[in-house]
């Protein structure tokens, strides 16, 4: 497809960096600029999505803000200890 001198998972090892895939190539190579821009653009939104996804910590355990759990409060946590800060 591209050059003979490159390798089958060269290829699409180089096809995947430009949010490329055979079949988008394919429709290029046609004349079918749309399919191909419409192809592309809907493999560009999975790759973003899925890193700002990761990115943004989505799927992970949501647990409350430090502040909610009011470490400081030294006269409501420290009451009946014997290592009171008075």
């Amino acid at each position: 497809m591209l050059r003979p001198c490159i390798g089958r998972s060269d290829e699409q090892a180089f096809l995947a960096s430009h949010a490329l895939n055979p079949e988008s190539v394919a429709a290029l190579a046609g004349g079918d600029k749309i399919g191909f821009l419409e192809q592309r653009q809907e493999k560009i939104a999975r790759t973003v999505d899925g890193f700002l996804s990761r990115m943004a910590g989505t799927g992970h355990e949501d647990t409350p803000p430090l502040d909610s759990l009011n470490l400081d409060d030294l006269d409501d946590a420290a009451e009946g200890r014997d290592d009171r800060l008075a």
